[in-house]
């Protein structure tokens, strides 16, 4: 198994339509090639968890790497990991507004209490600490 977390900056904009379309897109996908993983988007930015085959992860990430939608683009964790964090979820998403995407399977409120309440058994420290900073950071006007 391994892992790619990395940080980006989105270029535009992101209302709901396009984070709903983002959302419905990379869940599809990543099903398709046997990847999971989180999507968090807070005041522009993106922190995204892939996880799945190195081979899979790596092109997909590469992808990524490449889309014009990004900027700042900065890998904070790249390896093999034991077990997949979220093996349920073809892209888990959270984003600290927007409550139209609370009916949408896999989505996840970092405003919510129960997020990330406590750490899953297959998720490491650092990198559950990691996630609960990103996703409780308040969010600060551009």
């Amino acid at each position: 198994m391994y892992r790619i977390v990395y940080l980006s900056s989105a270029v535009a904009d992101m209302d709901d339509a396009a984070l709903r379309s983002l959302l419905l897109h990379s869940r599809r996908r990543n099903e398709e090639r046997n990847i999971t993983g989180l999507l968090l988007f807070s005041a522009g930015n993106i922190l995204q968890v892939l996880e799945g085959k190195q081979e899979t992860v790596q092109a997909l990430f590469d992808t990524i790497a490449r889309d014009c939608r990004h900027s700042h683009l900065y890998k904070l964790a790249d390896g093999p990991v034991a077990s997949q964090a979220f093996p349920e979820w073809s892209m888990g998403f959270a984003t600290a507004s927007a409550a139209d995407f609370a009916q949408l399977a896999g989505y996840q409120d970092p405003a919510s209490p129960d997020f990330l309440a406590a750490r899953p058994q297959r998720m490491d420290q650092p990198f559950f600490e990691l996630l609960k900073e990103f996703a409780t950071t308040p969010e600060t006007p551009v």
